[in-house]
């Protein structure tokens, strides 16, 4: 690593190991071995490190590391070292790659000594191009051990990369292909001999496969291509650090996961340990682990076909136990999902995961899924904490299962950063396999939705969920000046960036400007948005100018890319939008739902904003959704289950809707079957479509609503429809009226507010006309005379005329002629009785 990587006042971590390679001989330099933190400083032209005198001098590291190039390696990017790099790995000492070589190889390379340490010092292995031929032989999965090929090609420049005794390859035609790779026995012309047999896996005859179906044979023209795994420990206690595993991508045309992984370690290689390695430009997957005890830290994974970090081995007796991965960096994996495999889709893949693991810290930038098909074989326990997902275009973290038939037990998701894309804790394999006490707590969840369902005692408390508009404005927005590197005429550029995601466009940051010298560029920087799928960027030679009709620089498609060089090159169609347009509506924006399947256990504590639901359609017996704030969602806040239940309660909620008008209705609470809806608190004030507060559609045992609080509703505080029976309505305080047209409620104590049902009015020549909102068709009046005036009569009323929102008539009465007491002027008190 060059010293101008690192600012001043570095410290490099405890137990780690630098060497410092100088002058023309590559096997020699001086080691330091950390034992505690260590200062590095860098003299005044950047090229150096300081050091404290904690050294001891190598004079030939051979004595301590086998390097390729005493087995012939050259490492110069070109040449095959495949041969000498396979005597160099079974070489019984610690192994080092030369610092700033690149090695090729054609196959993989297998570590077989326990306790064997692979120190790279930031060399490369990479792989060589892939051999691509064809054969019109008939492939039947078992038996056929020879074909005949065509010519190969593949590679690049003048040199075309063939097949050789030794080689791994497989066979493929339209999508089916050879489940395990087969190692060519021998060449005899265009006849390619394999060991065993094409098809063959596991020692059975196992037919090709597409991961979704199969098929026996493969005739016509049929693809035979590279296909290796590239580096395999394979023995206990193995260390391997600083290692880059390039899988030249570029020059792959075709892979799976089940022959291409970077880096694959077997059962038989527990406490592994893999740090600071880079994997990158991969066609399959990158890191795969069977493994007990494995440790996973501080690597970097990029531009990777398939997966990122695979949990493989076997999901009713998983050996991949108590593993650890800490602190991986995961930057655009599973660019291809095809190459995924049907397992999952996760830059980190839990699919066939191991009980007692801990995913902690690591940084997931792109890919489908974050954290995919998470699992936890043989009901045991996963703990998900503290990591940080951007860009994912489905989920991300993604609990719905990989698979099988076993419960999924004791899992904690905790701390997590979710910015555009949401968390499904769902049913893992058949529909008999539940999620059984998890624990999801305290995460951040911006942009993207939860799914609940087929959990058992499940607690989700205290998360934050943002549905709602993206942030227009950013902290920190800077344009700082370059004098070359572009186009530009000398004078002042102004800058205004928005940013985006689904559904639209926020309105434009605070505009900065810069003054530019002829031909110079422009570097802009700024903060990430959470939520926002990209940026865009504005450009005007006036203040304000970014309105006009082409002043759009460029479209930036990832939320996590906060750095853009303007050259100057001339703006397109498009200007800043007026509005922010961002507010997830027009999709199915579910704070926390699901789309079926039972759910008991607890949603507590969590912070709600946007969406068109909070929360939606999971709740069944013994659920309870209580404290949670709920504000602004587009069409209603706690909607009960589609089907009879009993025995949830829904309580302490506060719950607020959004000003943005919709079609239809919006409801506050909507229980079905539900024993209890306690002590919510409900503002509608903002809402502008049909409102209702607590709407009950049906019950068939106890329903008990009471003292809940609902303000602002221009329509129906409380409602219960014709199928509700036996409900309980007592000590509810609210502006509007309940409407109850079910069976058997019993109704007490209930206020209201903004509405009264209590009044007095002044008679006119013995008549008055009473309105107000809170009088409806079948109302009961009781009327008295409170203050006689006039010649007073008996006061009556007609019945009521329309509501709600209706009214009715006093009229005093002649008791001598029956009729209008017109000389009657007396004040009269009202009373309204539902």
């Amino acid at each position: 690593t060059r010293p101008t990587d690192f600012a001043s006042g570095f410290v490099m971590n405890y137990g780690r190991t630098i060497l410092v390679v100088g002058g023309s001989a590559a096997n020699t330099g001086t080691l330091w071995s950390m034992t505690g933190t260590l200062p590095c400083t860098i003299d005044t032209t950047g090229q150096t490190w300081v050091l404290p005198p904690l050294s001891s001098s190598v004079a030939n590291l051979s004595s301590v590391f086998a390097f390729p190039e005493a087995f012939g390696a050259v490492g110069d990017g070109v040449k095959d070292d495949t041969a000498a790099l396979q005597s160099w790995i079974t070489a019984n000492k610690c192994l080092g790659l030369t610092p700033g070589k690149t090695y090729l190889h054609q196959n993989t390379l297998y570590a077989t000594i326990p306790n064997q340490v692979l120190n790279g010092f930031g060399a490369t292995l990479k792989r060589a191009p892939q051999a691509i031929t064809t054969t019109t032989t008939t492939t039947t999965a078992g038996t056929t051990n020879s074909i005949t090929v065509a010519a190969t090609s593949g590679g690049s420049g003048a040199t075309a990369w063939s097949f050789t005794v030794g080689d791994q390859i497989v066979v493929e035609q339209g999508g089916y292909f050879d489940p395990n790779t087969q190692t060519i026995q021998s060449i005899a012309g265009n006849v390619i001999t394999v060991t065993g047999a094409f098809g063959r896996h596991g020692g059975s005859t196992t037919p090709f496969t597409n991961n979704t179906t199969t098929v026996n044979s493969l005739s016509g023209t049929i693809n035979v291509r590279h296909g290796w795994n590239q580096l395999v420990p394979f023995a206990p206690n193995q260390h391997i650090t600083n290692v880059v595993l390039d899988g030249n991508s570029a020059n792959w045309s075709w892979g799976r996961w089940q022959h291409m992984v970077a880096l694959l370690s077997y059962s038989n290689g527990p406490y592994l340990q893999v740090d600071h390695c880079r994997v990158i430009n991969q066609y399959g997957d990158g890191l795969t682990g069977a493994g007990a005890g494995q440790a996973w830290a501080f690597n970097d994974v990029e531009n990777i076909k398939g997966r990122g970090m695979v949990f493989a081995g076997n999901t009713v007796a998983p050996t991949n136990l108590a593993n650890r991965f800490i602190c991986n960096r995961l930057i655009n994996c599973n660019l291809d999902s095809a190459v995924g495999g049907s397992d999952g889709t996760g830059s980190i893949d839990f699919s066939q995961g191991g009980p007692s693991t801990l995913i902690h810290g690591n940084f997931v930038d792109g890919g489908v899924d974050g954290l995919g098909a998470l699992r936890s074989a043989q009901n045991s326990e996963v703990t998900v904490t503290e990591n940080e997902f951007w860009n994912c275009s489905n989920l991300s973290i993604n609990g719905s299962g990989g698979g099988g038939n076993m419960n999924v037990t004791n899992v904690t998701i905790a701390n997590n950063r979710c910015y555009g894309a949401g968390i499904s804790v769902n049913k893992v394999g058949s529909s008999n396999a539940l999620a059984i006490n998890w624990n999801v707590h305290d995460n951040t969840i911006i942009g993207g939705g939860v799914v609940l369902a087929s959990m058992t005692n499940v607690n989700f408390h205290d998360n934050l969920i943002n549905l709602d508009s993206l942030a227009t404005a950013v902290a920190t927005f800077i344009a700082t000046a370059v004098a070359s590197g572009g186009t530009f005429a000398a004078g002042s550029q102004y800058y205004v960036l928005s940013a985006y995601n689904s559904v639209g466009e926020t309105t434009g940051s605070a505009e900065v400007t810069v003054t530019v010298v002829l031909n110079g560029s422009v570097n802009l920087t700024w903060d990430p948005i959470p939520g926002a799928t990209g940026y865009k960027l504005y450009r005007a030679t006036t203040p304000g100018g970014e309105t006009g009709a082409t002043s759009l620089v460029t479209t930036i498609t990832s939320a996590t890319t906060v750095a853009y060089i303007d050259t100057g090159t001339a703006t397109t169609t498009g200007s800043v939008s007026a509005t922010n347009t961002t507010k997830l509506i027009a999709v199915d924006g579910v704070a926390i739902g699901s789309v079926g399947g039972a759910f008991t256990g607890q949603v507590c504590g969590n912070t709600v904003i946007g969406g068109q639901y909070a929360i939606r359609a999971f709740l069944t017996t013994g659920a309870l959704v209580q404290g949670n704030v709920l504000k602004a969602q587009y069409k209603g806040g706690v909607i009960g289950s589609t089907s009879n239940v009993s025995g949830y309660v829904i309580k302490e909620n506060y719950i607020v809707a959004d000003a943005t008008a919709l079609s239809g209705t919006w409801q506050g609470i909507s229980p079905v079957g539900t024993d209890e809806v306690v002590n919510n608190t409900i503002d509608t004030t903002a809402a502008t479509p049909t409102v209702y507060g607590i709407i009950a559609n049906s019950s068939t045992g106890k329903l008990l609503i009471k003292g809940n609080t609902v303000i602002g509703t221009p329509n129906k505080a409380i409602q219960l429809n014709g199928t509700v029976t036996a409900a309980i309505v007592a000590n509810n305080a609210t502006d509007r009226y309940i409407t109850d047209v079910g069976v058997g409620t019993i109704k007490y104590g209930n206020t209201y507010g903004a509405s009264p049902i209590t009044g007095t009015a002044t008679l006119v020549a013995g008549v008055k006309t009473v309105t107000g909102l809170d009088i409806r068709v079948g109302d009961l009046v009781i009327l008295t005379i409170s203050a006689p005036g006039g010649t007073p009569g008996i006061p009556s009323y007609g019945s009521v005329v329309s509501g709600p929102g209706g009214s009715f008539i006093i009229t005093s009465i002649n008791p001598a002629t029956g009729t209008t007491q017109t000389a009657d002027t007396s004040t009269v008190a009202w009373q309204i009785i539902h």
